[in-house]
């Protein structure tokens, strides 16, 4: 995972160092600038350079304030709080990575353990038939397509890489994975025959980012994604989502227009 596009800034430690207190105003400008900079390079570090550091900086006037705040080493110069903050924010980062993978190993030797499980039923159920309920067997339905969901067998589910966008999408928006179950399955078949296979998992995705006040108190249910996939398509294509004031002001100009007409209509009778 990549740190992020942001540094911690530490207001009363900034304004509180006794060298950014006898800066000019250009000065602590152009320091503010180094920093953003140093934070964008892979090694938190400047050309030690100063020709280099007036253009980055924008300062024209002497720079011996700006990099007295800089060490320098192996022809670089370095902050040390910003490179303290960027080990931290690298530090989380792999730790955030590696629980993603525990996450994900534990996800698969579960899914292998159901699968594994749902066939032994099936086997016995096949060697000693037995009376069983409606609900039961919906039950198990829905649980052998759910699995089909699964990463391990991606390449052989019609639907697989669409709930993996939405599933995707939707734990990225609520912290929690979606319900799986066959009425779901089936109304992600139908998105992909609607869109195609290569575009179904890109609209789904689209949709769970989607802001539309109806879409987020549904949480954003597949009704709804399998009810507007369409139109959601084309506002993912034309990058122009719809939202409830466009559909107002939409409304108002047809008022508008309508009423332009009858009093159009009322001028040819002299009705008016």
């Amino acid at each position: 995972m990549p740190k992020p596009h942001w540094f911690p800034f530490y207001v009363q430690d900034f304004l509180s160092s006794p060298t950014v207190a006898i800066m000019t105003a250009e000065e602590v400008g152009g320091y503010c600038l180094l920093l953003c900079y140093a934070w964008q390079d892979p090694r938190g570090s400047l050309p030690n350079d100063d020709d280099s550091l007036r253009i980055l900086s924008r300062v024209k006037g002497d720079l011996v304030r700006i990099k007295s705040c800089f060490n320098e080493k192996n022809g670089r110069i370095y902050n040390v709080r910003l490179t303290q903050e960027l080990d931290k924010a690298l530090e989380k980062s792999d730790s955030a990575r590696k629980s993603n993978a525990m996450r994900w190993q534990s996800e698969r030797k579960a899914n292998v353990k159901r699968t594994r499980s749902s066939s032994q039923s099936q086997s016995q159920s096949e060697s000693e038939p037995e009376l069983q309920s409606e609900s039961e067997l919906q039950s198990q339905k829905e649980m052998k397509t759910c699995m089909k969901a699964t990463p391990s067998v991606l390449k052989v589910s019609k639907t697989g890489p669409t709930w993996m966008a939405y599933r995707t999408g939707y734990i990225e928006r609520y912290q929690t994975p979606p319900i799986c179950n066959a009425k779901v399955n089936g109304q992600l078949s139908q998105v992909v025959n609607r869109l195609g296979a290569e575009s179904a998992p890109q609209v789904a995705l689209f949709y769970l980012r989607h802001n539309e006040p109806f879409y987020v108190r549904s949480r954003h249910s597949v009704n709804f994604l399998l009810r507007d996939c369409e139109g959601l398509h084309t506002q993912m294509v034309t990058g122009v989502k719809s939202t409830t004031g466009e559909a107002r002001n939409a409304e108002r100009n047809d008022d508008a227009r309508e009423q332009v007409k009858r009093v159009e209509v009322m001028l040819k009778r002299g009705t008016l």
